[in-house]
C-alpha cells in the first residue's frame, strides 16, 4: 500500500537524513515582470515572465510555458529513508533543462503508476536542478512506483534492502507560519517556529522579478542551538529592501548546528500595483 505525503517537503542536503513534514501551502497569483511602475517610483524591470512560486497543486500555472513540445524534464529518485519497521519513504526530485519554468498538468505526461487517489507530484517545474518535489511511503515489498514525466521515468523500489537505509530524521524545526508585508520599498519578512532543536539559524533567500536563481540576502540566528528542545512559539523578523516592482519570492533554509539543511516552501510578496 502506498501512503502519499502531500504538502511542503523538507529535504536534507545529505540523503541519509531525509525528512518530510506536512505544511499547508497557499496558491499565489503571479505577475509579468513588465508591470507598470508603482506609486513609490520603483523602476520597471525590462524582461519576460516572473518565476513561479514553489507549490504543490494541479492544473496549469500562470507565467509558466504550457505550449512546450517535449519539454526537457528529467524526473529522479533522490533517495530513501526508513519510516518504521517495514515502511520505506522514497523522495523524488527533477531537473528542468529548459531556460524557463514549464507547466505539465497531471495526465499522460505527468503521472504515477500505481496512481494514488490524490496526485502528489508537482505540475509546475522550475528551471534548473530542483532537489526535492514530493515523497511517497510504502510497505517493503510493495510494487515499484514509477513517475512518468515528459516521456521519461523515475522508478522507486521498495525492496527489503531499503529497510537498511538510515531512519527518517525528525524535523529539527517546525515552521508554523511565514509571511511578508510591504511598506514602500521595504519588505518585512516574519515567521514563527516551534519545537526548535539544535537550530543554528535560517538562511533567507530571495528570487527577484526576472531573476534566474535564488540569492541569499540574510542569515538569522536560531533561538535554540543546544540539545534542549524548545517547544514554545519563537518569532523572527527580517527586513529586505527591494529596488524593483513585481512579485518577489522568498524562502527559508534552516540549518542545524551540524550543517544539515531543510528547505521550506517559498512565499510571494507583491511590490507595486
Amino acid at each position: 500500500m502506498l501512503l502519499v505525503k502531500i504538502g511542503a517537503l523538507h529535504m536534507r542536503s545529505r540523503l541519509s537524513c531525509l525528512s518530510f513534514s506536512l505544511v499547508l501551502t497557499m496558491s499565489l497569483g503571479l505577475s509579468a515582470c513588465n508591470e507598470s511602475i508603482d506609486g513609490e517610483g520603483l523602476p520597471k524591470p525590462a524582461c519576460g515572465d516572473a518565476p513561479a512560486t514553489l507549490q504543490a497543486s494541479t492544473g496549469n500555472q500562470p507565467n509558466a510555458r504550457t505550449d512546450a513540445k517535449d519539454p526537457d524534464l528529467h524526473p529522479k529518485v533522490a533517495g530513501y529513508c526508513r519510516v518504521s519497521p517495514g515502511v520505506v519513504r522514497a523522495f523524488f526530485s527533477y531537473e528542468n533543462r529548459e531556460s524557463i519554468n514549464v507547466s505539465v498538468p497531471v495526465g499522460p505526461e505527468n503521472f504515477l503508476d500505481p496512481s494514488p487517489v490524490v496526485p502528489p507530484q508537482p505540475t509546475l517545474f522550475l528551471a534548473g536542478q530542483n532537489e526535492y518535489a514530493f515523497s511517497v511511503d510504502a510497505a517493503v515489498g510493495s510494487s515499484n512506483l514509477k513517475w512518468r514525466l515528459a516521456g521519461k521515468t523515475a522508478t522507486a523500489t521498495f525492496t527489503p534492502a531499503r529497510e537498511r537505509e538510515a531512519d527518517c530524521s525528525p524535523v529539527p524545526v517546525t515552521l508554523l507560519s511565514f509571511k511578508g508585508s510591504v511598506n514602500k520599498s521595504l519588505i518585512m519578512l516574519e515567521w514563527t517556529t516551534t519545537k526548535e532543536l539544535r537550530n543554528l539559524g535560517f538562511h533567507v533567500e530571495h528570487w527577484k522579478p526576472c531573476a534566474d536563481r535564488w540569492e541569499e540576502v540574510a542569515f538569522v540566528e536560531g533561538k535554540s542551538t543546544d540539545l534542549q528542545n524548545e517547544s514554545g512559539e519563537m518569532k523572527y523578523a527580517q527586513p529586505v529592501i527591494v529596488d524593483v516592482s513585481g512579485y518577489h519570492y522568498f524562502r527559508l533554509v534552516q540549518e542545524d548546528v551540524d550543517g544539515q539543511r531543510e528547505y521550506f516552501n517559498a512565499i510571494a510578496v507583491k511590490v507595486g500595483n
